[in-house]
């Protein structure tokens, strides 16, 4: 996956938290500890590329849980830009990138390469699509900083 974190993530970084429903808001999902029905959860983070006031990320997941990388980014207090359930609002104060935010109209991040076993024949089948149009635009966009 490729993603667009708010602020600087510092990495690589492993994040190893637990994933479950959230106690008060059971439309969400947060990091909960396994005593209080959370699965275990892994996250890979990479850094691509430090930006002004965001971060070119890149995860990979090592296991599969529901919103694993909403969830883990969030815990760490970089949640994914554009991302309504998990995220904040702080880092889109200065109009263009509002601006481009609110035209983006999701969250950042981008499965880049899926691969799985397909069912009957047993065999791994592999997809790769580029990044958006609309997340490089997002990126170039961020890349400038505010004015």
């Amino acid at each position: 996956y490729i993603a667009i974190a708010q602020g600087a993530v510092k990495g690589p970084v492993r994040i190893d938290a637990p994933v479950g429903r959230h106690p008060r808001q059971r439309t969400k999902m947060a990091v909960i500890n396994e005593a209080r029905g959370g699965k275990a959860a892994a996250t890979q983070v990479k850094v691509l590329e430090s930006l002004p006031a965001h971060s070119i990320i890149e995860c990979k997941l090592e296991t599969g849980r529901t919103h694993q990388i909403r969830v883990h980014l969030q815990s760490i207090g970089h949640p994914l830009e554009g991302d309504a359930t998990y995220g904040a609002k702080v880092w889109t104060r200065f109009p263009v990138w509002k601006a481009a935010v609110e035209a983006f109209a999701r969250q950042a991040l981008h499965a880049r390469r899926l691969a799985f076993e397909h069912p009957r024949t047993k065999r791994t089948v592999q997809f790769e699509v580029p990044v958006p149009e609309a997340m490089v635009v997002l990126q170039e966009v961020l890349r400038e900083g505010p004015r």
